[in-house]
């Protein structure tokens, strides 16, 4: 089935964000790679785990926010998509120690141990999707939720990933997305304040050169 418009057009953009937001059922002109595909890359393929261990300046730019959300080191902070655990890695040599993890990719929660060990020995990380993992943590469990990159992008809109996402936080999360270059595109500051979360910062983009934005979310509602 073709599309009326081209996907790069603003009137599909917004059609399309608006689509995910609300009515939630997959358009039938995407196609995205599930997370059985992300779950069976191995070292050497394609969105292997090892093009994930750098830092980017959009870590940086990320990791500088989660920071700035909380003030205890003892703070509960859950990296949505963590892979190898770079971003996990980054905040432990930080001073937090209460992390936690969540990616369907098994190779690459296997190298973690390996490329960041003093991180993996104390932080706590499960294989899963985010569609079996969040609705079994309680409500405000995490201090801060964030994410990085193509995570919640590639999440099937029909799986309500920002309600689960404000449910399980007590005060912040934290994204870098491309709000329109991916699958399911949607109206992230609807959704979240619709979950009693206000959108208190954005860069667009997150830095020069980048394709994606930052967003930075309060719960408003004690």
């Amino acid at each position: 089935m073709s599309h009326p418009l081209s996907l790069l057009d603003p009137r599909a953009q917004r059609f399309e964000k608006i689509w995910n937001t609300f009515i939630r059922v997959r358009l039938p002109w995407r196609r995205t790679l599930d997370a059985s595909y992300w779950g069976k890359r191995g070292r050497g393929e394609s969105h292997g785990p090892e093009q994930y261990v750098e830092l980017q300046e959009s870590s940086r730019v990320l990791l500088d926010e989660v920071a700035a959300c909380v003030s205890d080191p003892k703070a509960k902070i859950l990296d949505l998509g963590c892979n190898v655990g770079r971003h996990l890695g980054a905040l432990h040599k930080r001073g937090f120690a209460n992390l936690y993890g969540v990616d369907i990719q098994q190779s690459a929660l296997e190298q973690m141990g390996k490329v960041f060990p003093d991180m993996a020995a104390v932080a706590h990380i499960e294989h899963a999707t985010f569609q079996d993992y969040l609705p079994k943590i309680p409500d405000r469990f995490f201090d801060v939720v964030f994410t990085h990159g193509a995570t919640v992008e590639l999440v099937p809109p029909s799986f309500p990933v920002c309600r689960q996402m404000a449910r399980t936080t007590e005060k912040s999360v934290v994204m870098v997305i491309h709000e329109n270059g991916h699958a399911f595109p949607r109206l992230w500051e609807t959704e979240f304040l619709r979950t009693g979360f206000l959108l208190a910062k954005i860069l667009r983009p997150v830095h020069r050169g980048s394709e994606a934005s930052l967003f930075v979310f309060h719960r408003m509602i004690p």
